[in-house]
């Protein structure tokens, strides 16, 4: 599993990562296709009570009595956490409720994908001054764009980068704009 995880998450990550970045809409709507797709795989993988069996199986074999069985610290780690996320998805459960289970987290699942795309998508901007942005550096402020109409505000996108140094550094709480 640990070798899967290794081979996987750069893959996914070359595979997603254009959805954030691309100026072209069809290279951004094929990542957030293939991230669905990807997603939808993640949840049914992390249902299977067949590798659960097995997990499980090994945890009372090799790591259940202290010394490990053989496996590193880090190998135990990630058996310990593994079936706790296995439990926690519900494989205690009956068939029925498994499949409730499943089909309400690959929902989740394509909410997250769309809500990051949205907000990957989103123009909105907000004009506010150099008072009104009180506590961000210098070279934050320098970095943002001049409103067109001539009244020396700056603007703010929902990107993260403007989002997260106002949320960080911003000392004015509110304002009237």
């Amino acid at each position: 599993m640990i070798a899967l995880g290794m081979e996987l998450d750069p893959v996914e990550n070359a595979t997603c990562f254009p959805k954030q970045v691309s100026p072209d809409a069809e290279v951004r709507a094929a990542a957030k296709e293939a991230e669905q797709e990807l997603a939808a795989f993640s949840v049914e993988s992390s249902m299977r009570k067949d590798v659960y069996a097995v997990l499980k199986a090994v945890a009372a074999t090799c790591g259940g009595g202290g010394g490990g069985g053989g496996l590193s610290a880090e190998e135990q780690r990630f058996m310990a956490k593994s079936l706790v996320a296995y439990e926690q998805n519900g494989m205690h459960l009956g068939p029925e409720a498994m499949k409730e289970v499943e089909a309400l987290k690959k929902q989740l699942s394509a909410l997250e994908v769309a809500f990051s795309s949205n907000i990957a998508e989103d123009d909105t901007t907000h004009l506010a001054s150099a008072a009104e942005l009180a506590g961000c550096s210098a070279d934050f402020l320098s970095s943002l764009d001049k409103a067109s109409d001539g009244s020396g505000r700056l603007v703010l996108t929902m990107a993260y980068p403007h989002i997260a140094a106002v949320n960080k550094n911003c000392k004015v709480e509110n304002s009237n704009t």
